[in-house]
């Protein structure tokens, strides 16, 4: 990553976890990047078009990805400015391909995701 995006990764650690995380980060290649990565990169705003780029990726193989609940990444990606995603315009478009309902077990699940994605729909898809 650093190599990509140009960061030197000779800071000194002072925040002991973040900075040996954003070390680690900087040093994975993008095949490398965990779903936990994408979850802290998006609450660390810290390379913000690989968390969309990966978050995408991620939904594809699993609507529901997310480090902490169903459809998080989901909901990260509707709080972006529209500006960073209208550059993956056609890539967050065919994510609604994949929410399929049987793979819920229960409804109150459905609901709760369903309302994560209606805030997508209305908060990105609509809007680039």
């Amino acid at each position: 990553m650093k190599e990509i995006y140009s960061i030197d990764d000779s800071f000194p650690i002072i925040d002991e976890k973040y900075d040996s995380w954003l070390k680690e980060l900087l040093n994975k290649g993008k095949d490398e990047v965990s779903e936990n990565d994408v979850y802290t990169m998006f609450t660390q705003h810290e390379l913000p078009y690989l968390a969309i780029e990966k978050a995408i990726e991620f939904i594809s193989q699993d609507p529901l990805a997310g480090e902490m609940y169903d459809g998080q990444f989901l909901d990260q990606i509707s709080n972006e400015p529209i500006d960073k995603l209208k550059l993956y315009k056609h890539e967050l478009q065919k994510l609604s391909i994949y929410i399929d309902d049987s793979v819920w077990d229960f409804d109150f699940e459905r609901d709760r995701f369903m309302k994560i994605f209606n805030k997508f729909i209305s908060k990105v898809l609509e809007k680039i």
